[in-house]
C-alpha cells in the first residue's frame, strides 16, 4: 500500500511538474492525462511517460551555468582545479580550441556559450549527463538561439534539457531534439567535439581556452 502510494506521488508530482513546464503528457496508449486543472492536455509530448522520471532536483535546481569565462591553460589562478587525469569536452570554434572540464559540468550539466566567428554569432551548449556519462556539444540556432536549463526530469535516465524561448519545451540529451512542447519535433545539431583527458587535449591543443574555475582560495574547493 505505502509503495503504491509513493508511486502514486511521485506520478501526480511528474504531472504537475510537466503542465508547469507548459506541456501535457501521453500515456503510451495515445490518451492525454489530465492537467492539474482537470482539462485534457493537448497531444504535445511524443515521450514514453514509463521512461520518465522526476530527480530530486527541482527545474534549475541545478543551475546551468550562462557567460562563461575562459581562461588559458597555465593560468595561474582558475584551472587550479583540473589535474592531468580529469576529463574535459574539447571543441574548435573558427580554429579556436576550447575545453569545459567535467568537474564543473557535474555541477552544472549545461554550460551555454557564445562565440564571435567570422560567419556570425554562434550559440553552443555544452552538456553533460552524469547518470549515462553523455558529453555532447549542441549548436543553439535550431531552437532559436535560446538558452537551455535543467528541467528536473529524467528520460530513461538521461538529462532533459528545457529552452527558455519557446514554452520551455523538452530536449532529452541523447534524443538531440524537442519531444514536448513547441519545438516538439525539432532536432538539435550536434558541433563536433570529443572528451578525453585534459592531458590529451592540452597535449593536441596547447593554445587551448578551457572554462576556468573559481580563483584558488578558502572557499575554492567548495565546487
Amino acid at each position: 500500500m505505502t509503495r503504491s502510494r509513493s508511486r502514486g506521488a511521485t506520478r501526480a508530482g511528474l504531472l504537475q511538474t510537466l503542465v508547469l513546464l507548459g506541456c501535457s503528457l501521453v500515456d503510451p496508449l495515445g490518451q492525454a492525462e489530465s492537467g492539474s486543472n482537470g482539462n485534457s492536455g493537448s497531444l504535445s509530448c511524443d515521450l514514453d511517460n514509463r521512461y520518465l522520471s522526476l530527480t530530486a532536483a527541482p527545474k534549475d535546481g541545478i543551475p546551468a551555468l550562462s557567460d562563461p569565462v575562459w581562461v588559458a591553460a597555465d593560468h595561474p589562478t582558475h584551472v587550479w582545479f583540473l589535474r592531468d587525469s580529469h576529463r574535459v569536452v574539447g571543441f574548435v570554434v573558427g580554429g579556436e580550441p576550447y575545453a569545459v572540464p567535467l568537474n564543473v559540468l557535474r555541477y552544472h550539466e549545461i554550460v551555454n556559450a557564445t562565440f564571435e566567428t567570422d560567419g556570425g554569432l554562434l550559440d553552443l551548449a555544452v552538456t553533460h549527463c552524469p547518470l549515462t556519462g553523455s558529453s555532447m556539444v549542441f549548436d543553439r540556432a535550431a531552437a532559436g538561439g535560446a538558452e537551455f536549463g535543467v528541467s528536473g526530469i529524467l528520460y530513461q535516465s538521461n538529462l532533459v534539457m528545457y529552452d527558455r524561448n519557446t514554452s520551455e519545451s523538452l530536449w532529452p540529451q541523447m534524443v538531440a531534439g524537442a519531444r514536448c512542447g513547441a519545438a516538439r519535433g525539432t532536432a538539435l545539431p550536434l558541433f563536433p567535439s570529443i572528451e578525453m583527458t585534459w592531458r590529451g587535449w592540452v597535449t593536441l591543443y596547447p593554445g587551448t581556452r578551457v572554462l576556468g574555475g573559481p580563483p584558488e582560495g578558502p572557499g575554492a574547493g567548495s565546487r
